[in-house]
């Protein structure tokens, strides 16, 4: 957020950057895997709450607690990975590859090393709500 606010800065206007610090800095979401800055105000989560599979808008957020929470997600989705396993034999369905997606992107999370800043997990992640500076203007 703060390059974008930067950016903003520099590239638009003051008044452009201070807006987009209005309107994101107050939208973030606290979960207890880190914190979510998709505007709720704007829709609902496209995503449904899917944040392992890549979404732009999940961050790690150095809060108390969050590393050990995220051990015990990575170890609930292997644990029901094995579940599936047990069941489904061709091991090619789009739900165990949606699990070792997830696990894989629970594993990056718990290697990022977490500062005072928050750090956005999925950079190039899926962009859920677009920013108003990034929406088309358009004329009555």
């Amino acid at each position: 957020m703060t390059e974008t606010y930067h950016l903003l800065k520099k590239s638009k206007s003051i008044e452009d950057a201070e807006t987009f610090l209005k309107t994101h800095g107050l939208a973030l979401h606290l979960t207890p895997f880190g914190g979510c800055t998709h505007d709720f105000s704007q829709s609902p989560c496209l995503k449904h709450l899917q944040c392992w599979n890549g979404c732009s808008h999940l961050h790690r957020t150095n809060t108390p607690g969050e590393t050990e929470r995220l051990v015990e997600q990575l170890e609930f989705a292997k644990k029901n990975l094995n579940k599936m396993r047990k069941v489904n034999h061709d091991n090619k369905s789009k739900w165990e590859k949606d699990i070792l997606n997830k696990i894989n992107n629970i594993k990056k999370a718990i290697n990022l090393s977490p500062t005072k800043n928050s750090i956005q997990i999925f950079p190039k992640g899926i962009e859920m709500t677009k920013p108003n500076y990034k929406t088309r203007k358009e004329s009555l």
